[in-house]
């Protein structure tokens, strides 16, 4: 007698089998293989733009030492003509920066009230030195000091000036303003 049940379980888990696999492979195609045809594009496209960042990403790492060496040319050169404060420590050139303002705004009529430091920060091997300034000018001797200020060398950089008004204005006297710096000046680290 034949066992028709064992038969029919048998086929059964066959189909089951190879149901599964074509499940399997339907969704891996879905999943992985159908993405990466589109992404590529059926024209090649997607492969022409590959290759175009590639050689955009191999020149640009041809250039950096050529990028390097005009650095250096240019630190070189920014030393030579007189642009970066020498000679000490990030505290040393700031207090040579102080004493180059109180200089500046001296000559110009202004009276200095207070100078300090801000803390350095080092980028591609400069140092940036910034220091604050507080002063009464008058706006003559405001645009003394920022006209002086343009060509001094070393060279200092404003970043940033508040200007207030005085508090009472004499009609003999030109008032004086109370004027807020904060300037910086580059060195060698």
């Amino acid at each position: 007698m034949i066992d028709f049940t064992s038969r029919r379980q048998a086929m059964a888990r066959r189909a089951l089998a190879l149901s599964i696999l074509t499940i399997l492979l339907v969704s891996s195609w879905s999943i992985v293989v159908h993405p990466l045809a589109e992404m590529l594009g059926a024209d090649g496209r997607g492969l022409e733009e590959r290759r175009a960042e590639l050689r955009r990403l191999l020149s640009a790492t041809q250039d950096r030492p050529d990028a390097s060496r005009r650095l250096a040319m240019l630190k070189e050169a920014a030393q030579v003509s007189g642009l970066l404060w020498t000679g000490g420590q990030a505290s040393d050139l700031a207090a040579r920066m102080q004493g180059t303002l109180r200089n500046v705004v001296s000559a110009a009529g202004g009276v200095v009230q207070s100078t300090s430091d801000l803390p350095p920060t080092h980028d591609s091997g400069l140092v940036r030195i910034s220091v604050r300034l507080d002063a009464a000018v008058t706006l003559r001797a405001l645009a003394v000091i920022l006209n002086q200020l343009a060509v001094t060398r070393p060279a200092l950089f404003l970043d940033e000036i508040k200007v207030n008004s005085p508090v009472s204005v004499s009609k003999l006297n030109e008032p004086l303003l109370s004027v807020q710096m904060e300037l910086s000046g580059y060195g060698q680290s």
